[in-house]
This record gives structure tokens, C-alpha cells and sequence, in this order.
């Protein structure tokens, strides 16, 4: 091989190890940095999903306190015979439907847990007394937003959000 050739050899072996080490970090330090600002991104997403969330349960709750000050209500868990079950049914149906993309049902609860009617049924043959966002509801006195369960009835994904009618479930 003549000399001219062994050096171009040389010359491109010595240029390309360089190239190829530069190539190689940059390749390296690019994914990472691509790979942390993809979960730093994502961890700013769930947390502002988070956020919207808590802030529609919240609301949630705040409609629920407004939906259980109806005196009629409170007739219907107190058994007085002046109470219209159907028509507290009717009352519950639309706040439901006027809160459909967020309220999946709305059901009225005396202080053992009987359910006494639902935005859909004025009988119903459910308790709920051993439902821990009942009990907690029923020790503190106060409305809770549960964990997420499982709907037995619709089999679907569910927050339960309890409001307490403290001049009915208050002790004698």
C-alpha cells in the first residue's frame, strides 16, 4: 500500500473516533434530557388534572349541601305523612339531570342508612350503614368525598359525596 493511502487511513480513523465519541454524548445527553422533560411534563399534567378534579369535587360537594337544605327533604327522612316522596323524587331528578356530565345519581339516606328514595325511584331496597363514607359522615357530622369505589348498581367508577341534614340526624 503506498504511503498516501496509509495516511488517509490514519487521518480518517483518528477523525472519525472523535466524531463518533461527540456523536455518542450528544445522543446520550439529548435522550436524557428528552427523557426528563417528558416526566416532568407529565408530572405537571397530573397534577393539574388532580387539581381540576378536586376543584369539580369540591363544587360537587357545595351543589350537594345546596340540593340537601330542601325542606322536603327532610319530611320525607322525618316520615311525616305531609312528605311527597315523589314529588322530593322529582326534585332530585333534575338536579341530577341538570348536573348529568357530573352527577351519576343522587340518593336520600335517613340516619341508619335505609335508602329512602333516588333521583330515579321512590323504593329502594339498599343500605348503605356499613359503607365507610357513611359512618364517617354519620361520627363527624359533617358531608366527606369518599375514595373512588365501585358502583354495584352501574358497575362503573364512582366518588360518593355525603351531605349530613344535621336538624334530622341530630341525637334526641
Amino acid at each position: 500500500m503506498n504511503l498516501t493511502r496509509k495516511m488517509m487511513l490514519q487521518m480518517t480513523v483518528l477523525i472519525l473516533i472523535p466524531v463518533l465519541a461527540i456523536g455518542i454524548g450528544c445522543y446520550t445527553l439529548a435522550s436524557k434530557a428528552l427523557k426528563e422533560g417528558a416526566q416532568e411534563e407529565a408530572k405537571q399534567m397530573t397534577r393539574l388534572h388532580s387539581e381540576m378534579i378536586e376543584e369539580k369535587l369540591s363544587t360537587m360537594q357545595k351543589l350537594v349541601q345546596v340540593a340537601s337544605s330542601n325542606k322536603g327533604l327532610e319530611k320525607v327522612i322525618e316520615g311525616d305523612e305531609a312528605s311527597n316522596p315523589t314529588e322530593m323524587m322529582e326534585y332530585l331528578s333534575r338536579v341530577q339531570k341538570n348536573n348529568k356530565g357530573s352527577v351519576e345519581m343522587l340518593i336520600l339516606v335517613d340516619q341508619n342508612g335505609n335508602a329512602l328514595l333516588s333521583d330515579s325511584k321512590t323504593e329502594l331496597n339498599i343500605n348503605v350503614r356499613e359503607r365507610d363514607y357513611f359512618k364517617e359522615t354519620l361520627n363527624t357530622g359533617k358531608g366527606i368525598i369518599s375514595d373512588v369505589l365501585i358502583n354495584k348498581e352501574t358497575n362503573s367508577a364512582s366518588v360518593v359525596v355525603t351531605e349530613p341534614m344535621l336538624t334530622v340526624w341530630q341525637e334526641p
